[in-house]
């Protein structure tokens, strides 16, 4: 299965920089890169241009991670050992300080009930985990969100 990494997003995102970096100091060395008053309108074209570009590229990844925790929420994939499997983990032999052998004191349906609990205790401390996800996803959206809004409404101001 697809599994999204934030670390791909931010290694991508200092290529494109560097891209940009690049690009910039070009510019900047070039006659067009400057109108009549002697401004630099490239690099600020440039800039803003880097700018809305990392925050829609940081928000989309945080809606990617968002997505992706709710679905584990509405369809987990997680394993649950059989209770066999439980009761052979169980299955440890208790010694005696002399070293014999003690007899297991719980019975099955005691064993049953503590296998129920330890699923659902599982069930529940991963849904605690997906939820804490998308909470720290939310912070990929919420924060660069207003910054693009303010230099979309920038370049807006420019193009009129």
């Amino acid at each position: 299965m697809f599994n999204f990494d934030l670390d791909y997003l931010v290694y991508f995102e200092v290529i494109v920089l560097l891209l940009f970096v690049g690009v910039a100091i070009a510019a900047v060395k070039s006659k067009t890169a400057y109108d009549e008053k002697g401004e630099e309108k490239m690099f600020r074209h440039l800039y803003i241009y880097l700018v809305l570009f990392t925050t829609l590229s940081l928000t989309i990844g945080g809606s990617i991670s968002i997505f992706m925790s709710v679905a584990d929420i509405v369809s987990p994939d997680t394993y649950q050992a059989s209770f066999a499997e439980y009761k052979l983990g169980l299955a440890e032999t208790v010694y005696d300080e002399n070293g014999k052998p003690l007899p297991n004191k719980k019975t099955d349906e005691e064993m049953r009930k503590d296998y129920e609990m330890m699923i659902e205790n599982e069930k529940l401390q991963e849904r605690r985990n997906e939820i804490n996800k998308i909470v720290k996803s939310s912070g990929f959206i919420l924060i660069p969100l207003p910054v693009f809004l303010y230099f979309r409404r920038q370049l807006r101001k420019k193009e009129a």
